[in-house]
């Protein structure tokens, strides 16, 4: 059969009542069409292959191929990749959160034996003038990422992030210490010594961390046995 007798015969397959498919192995199939306006006959059709990705024709089944299958994978959850995201921002381990909490409380204190007020001394008191600001960093720099891997390893990224953060931190914990539940409340001057000072404490500490964790990162593994440089 010449090529132009076939592509005639494929153009004509829909409006055949029966529709004769050769297979792989040289034997045909009968399909019947749910078309019958001209009547019944057959038309040979050469054989197609099954992964070549075509459409079989007049089927409505749709790609047949490895392309067709492809096609056919459910696209990922955008709810799992926005999860991906948010675990970024959660530190991996309790430890650097935690040496926070003390390099806070260092400054709280401090700031309380500036005023005559010993810290020890008075545990309860030092504990509740500490709390609305440990609240306000365990609330806001996980949010803003102060302990995802960009920020650790970038001392751009960790000046512009804890800066952020403590800044947000602060008046958040000022915010909960003028309520009730603390002493001392939030004046304007007092938001201003903290935000000040105590950023001085938190990122100087924190720019430590980054260089430390970054020469971690750097620092080549050496072989078992010898001396590292």
């Amino acid at each position: 059969m010449s090529v132009f007798e076939q592509l005639s015969h494929r153009q004509c397959e829909c409006s055949n009542g029966v529709i004769e498919r050769t297979s792989h192995r040289g034997r045909s199939k009968s399909v019947p069409s749910d078309r019958n306006t001209f009547g019944s006959s057959s038309v040979s059709v050469p054989p197609l292959d099954p992964d070549d990705g075509r459409e079989t024709p007049c089927d409505g089944i749709g790609p047949t191929g490895a392309a067709g299958r492809h096609s056919l994978e459910p696209p990922m959850s955008e709810s799992h990749a926005h999860v991906r995201r948010l675990a970024r921002t959660v530190p991996r381990s309790p430890v650097l959160p935690v040496l926070d909490l003390v390099v806070i409380t260092t400054f709280i204190g401090y700031g309380l034996t500036r005023h005559g007020l010993d810290p020890w001394a008075f545990p309860t008191y030092t504990v509740k003038a500490v709390t609305p600001f440990a609240i306000g960093w365990l609330l806001v720099a996980p949010l803003l990422g102060a302990y995802s891997e960009r920020t650790l390893g970038s001392f751009a990224w960790t000046a512009v992030v804890v800066a952020g953060a403590w800044v947000v931190a602060s008046l958040l914990g000022g915010a909960i210490r003028s309520t009730s539940l603390f002493p001392g409340g939030a004046t304007p001057i007092f938001l201003v010594v903290i935000v000040g000072f105590g950023l001085a404490f938190v990122l100087g500490w924190r720019l430590v961390v980054t260089a430390a964790h970054r020469r971690w990162r750097g620092q080549p593994r050496s072989p078992v046995g010898s001396r590292a440089d």
